[in-house]
């Protein structure tokens, strides 16, 4: 679900270079900035994992903790 929120919101209204330069300075990965040939599922991927990394650590907000 937030995979696809974050792709939406970086992608849906924009050129896709401009959706990979996004994604790429989302998920820190400065490789992706310049890189206009990765398809819109293999930046999904890339979002998915990056957010997953980022799940594993505890959620600090008790009102972010208690809607999950």
């Amino acid at each position: 679900m937030l995979g696809n929120a974050v792709m939406n919101e970086f992608c849906t209204h924009n050129a896709h270079e401009e959706c990979v330069q996004k994604i790429g300075l989302y998920v820190r990965d400065e490789t992706l900035v310049n890189n206009a040939a990765i398809t819109k599922d293999q930046l999904n991927e890339r979002v998915k994992t990056y957010l997953q990394e980022r799940m594993s650590a505890p959620v600090e907000s008790v009102f972010i903790e208690e809607n999950l």
